[in-house]
This record gives C-alpha cells, structure tokens and sequence, in this order.
C-alpha cells in the first residue's frame, strides 16, 4: 500500500488525504495546532452557531459543494439570502445579487451618469474577466501587474470608486484595493456569482466530516521534509511520544501557508524565491453580536466604504445566512476589522470594542438596540494572505519550477481570496498530480 503524509488540516489537506484514501493510499495528516479545520472556524455560544472565518459560500463554489454532496452533507446545504447592501453617504442601499446590474441600476446609490458609466464599466470588466477560473487563475495572470484600483478605474472612472468599488472588494478581500493585484477582482466576481447558499452546522462541518475518513495527528509540527532517492523523509515532533520522529512515504503533501513550507522543505524556497520573499498574511478581528429580536430587512452583507468606515469593511448578517445561526427569532451580527486596523483593536478594552460594534450595527438596524444578549470578538493571526501585484506570477513561478513527478508535492491556498472553494480545489488538485504521478 502506498503512504503518504499530509501536512495541515485545513480545508486543503483534509480534502488532498480523503482523495488520496478514496484511492487506497494510507494517510496521515500532521497538524501543529491541538484542533483541525485551520482558518475555517466554528464556533457555539449561547445558542448562536458563529463562522469566525470567511464566512459565505455560492453556488459557483463548483468543488467545495461537490465534495459537500460526496461525503453525504447534501442535507445540510440551504439557500441563504441574496439580498445586499453598499453604504453611501451614511445610508444603505439595497440590491439583489443574483440581478446585480439591474438592481444597482435600480437604486438611488449612483446618479444617472453614474449608472451608465457602471454598465458600460462592467461590460469592459466582463471581458478582462472572462478566462478567470476562481480556484485557479489561468490566463487571468496576465492581468497580475495591475492594482484592482487601476482597473476599476480604467473600467468606471475616478467618481464611483470610493462610492461602488472599494466598498464591494472589501468585502472580497478585505484588502486595500490600491495595493491589491487586480486578479483577485476577477476571482472575486466569480466567487460573487450564482446564488448563495450555506451549510447547516457551521462551515466546520465538511471539514470535521473529512476528518472522519483519514488518521490527524494534532500538536504534531513537521519540522524539515526532504526528498530521499524517490522517497521522502518527513520529520516531526510526535505529540504521542513527546519526541522528534521521522517516517518514510511514497508522499507528502505540504498544505501550509508558503513561508512555513519552505521553512521545512528549503528546495521549495529555491524554486519559489519570489513567493517567499513577497508573501505576507493579514491578522483578522471579527466582532460578533446577538441579539433577542430579528431585524426588519434580510440583507445577507452590508459593504461599508472606507472614507466612512475606515476600519470596517463589512457587516455580516449571518442569521440570513442559515436557520441555525441563531435562536428563532434572534439576530446575528458579524463586523469585520480591516487589517491594518488589527492593532488598534487589539490596543482597545473588550469592552470599548463591543461598544464601537454596537454603534456601527445599530446605525442601520435600529430595531435590535437595547436587545444584546451575546457578544464575542475574534483574533486570527492568519486571516488571509495578502495579494499585491505580481503575488500569482509568484505563485506561478513555483509551479513551473517544482515538477509534478515530484514525490513532494504543494497543496497549499496561496492563488486566491480567502475561499472554501479555492482551498478544496487547490487539495483536489495536489491529490491528482500525486496519484498520476505513481501510476506512471
């Protein structure tokens, strides 16, 4: 029987070791954290099931929901609201995401010579954005010189950028659109497209699901990963036995965020020096409200614009995003930190930071004031990669330098947005070039 070992049990590496299982491969997947699942975050309080990750899903998320209805979760996938919101001059208009340009046309968030430059924009941005593959960026790379500012405004004009872009791509990236390559646009309009849906349970629950059909070691660090005569040399310190041990398999596939891959496999960092030196990650501060009423209206987000919120990009209403996410007949709010309002944040009395929530929710659903009964804020230190121009030509550059014949293969998210679905894809596809290189 052939072996192999996964490292991380994120969303990419479960997804790789349950393929390599389906294909009678023993697996075991290293994980250094005492809990699986990596960025995607599930927590329970006081009733309320709470994502303290990215935290929506679409029907263009293709291989996330096939591999959800493969491991016999289908039940637990359910429309969630296509309502959203964007944020002018302190008032929140409405729109429905599945008849996005009509329903902007709609609204009174542009004027009318705005709303003739947005369709004649998004006409212009359909064709830079046509050979966009959401879990991989093909063709689009060669649009990775560019700042998601550039194009929009080369696409829109100057006017409505503060107004319609930059509040819609914080939602996508929480980024900053001035220095975010323009290839996370394109992926960001597919991962936008088709109709929302979510999964009951929380999104831990495919992973946790996953984790079911495959051998997860926690607290247990890989530490150096080589490449011994066809073989390779994996070693770890073993939380079993509190010592370092190094196992010999047919594979490893290395899931975790690039620097720490070429931390233990330095052949990575010579094929890759570009992406080593250029990847940088995001901490994440999510503050999390319930409260005892429903709101008024069934929005799923609200995008907030920067020079009105420079803090926050997005409030979340995640109880229009599944049944459960709340008690019948509660509310729940998640407000999202930008990331380089992390330390400020940080710096602030719990209690400071819940009131500074409290006043940005409020503002727009007035009907939930003095009903508060849940609160709980959220760090990450590893939100999301961040993606100036030129980050996918580096990811690039990795794929054409390392060989797919390799026994040590890369299954890590380092090509798109924070996404369930670019992860699964990125593990399906470290899983296939790993079975098709051993029936060669």
């Amino acid at each position: 029987m052939k072996t192999a070992i996964v490292i991380g049990s994120g969303l990419a590496g479960l997804t790789a070791a349950y393929r390599l299982q389906q294909d009678g491969w023993q697996v075991t997947v290293l994980e250094k954290a005492d809990r699986i699942c990596g960025r995607v975050i599930t927590l329970e309080k006081q009733g309320y099931v709470i994502d303290a990750c990215a935290t929506s899903i679409s029907t263009a998320y293709v291989d996330y929901i096939e591999l959800l209805k493969e491991v016999g979760l289908s039940d637990k996938l359910v429309e969630a609201s296509n309502t959203f919101g964007v944020v002018r001059d302190g008032k929140a208009h409405y729109v429905n995401g599945l008849t996005p340009i009509r329903s902007f046309i709609g609204t009174k968030l542009m004027s009318w010579p705005e709303k003739i430059r947005f369709v004649l924009g998004a006409m212009k941005l359909q064709k830079y954005s046509e050979d966009a593959v959401l879990a991989d960026p093909g063709c689009s790379v060669k649009h990775d010189h560019r700042s998601i500012d550039d194009v929009a405004r080369e696409c829109f004009g100057d006017a409505l950028i503060d107004t319609l872009m930059d509040p819609i791509m914080r939602v996508v990236t929480f980024g900053d659109v001035r220095d975010t390559t323009s290839v996370e646009l394109y992926t960001g309009i597919i991962s936008a497209s088709g109709r929302y849906v979510n999964v009951v349970g929380g999104l831990e629950t495919l992973p946790r699901e996953l984790a079911k059909h495959v051998t997860v070691k926690l607290s247990s660090p890989a530490t150096h990963i080589e490449n011994r005569d066809g073989k390779v040399a994996v070693t770890y310190n073993d939380a079993a036995s509190g010592a370092p041990k190094t196992d010999i398999v047919d594979t490893c596939i290395i899931t975790s965020t690039f620097p720490s891959a070429a931390a233990m496999c330095p052949q990575l960092a010579r094929e890759a020096p570009a992406l080593a030196k250029q990847t940088a990650f995001a901490e994440s501060v999510v503050v999390h409200l319930g409260y005892t009423v429903p709101t008024k209206i069934n929005p799923a987000a609200i995008a907030l614009p920067r020079k009105e919120f420079p803090n926050n990009p997005a409030i979340f209403l995640d109880h229009n995003k599944a049944p459960d996410r709340a008690p019948k007949g509660h509310s729940l709010f998640t407000l999202y930190y930008c990331p380089e309002a992390v330390a400020k944040v940080k710096a602030m009395a719990p209690e400071k930071v819940i009131e500074d929530a409290r006043a940005i929710i409020e503002r727009y659903f007035p009907e939930v004031k003095g009903h508060l009964d849940m609160t709980n804020i959220h760090f990450a230190p590893y939100g999301s990669h961040l993606a100036p121009p030129g980050h996918f030509k580096a990811v690039q550059e990795l794929y054409d330098n390392h060989s797919p014949a390799d026994p040590i293969q890369v299954g890590g998210d380092y090509l798109s947005l924070p996404s369930q679905e670019t992860a699964v894809g990125q593990g399906n596809r470290a899983a296939r070039r790993v079975i098709a290189n051993q029936r060669r």
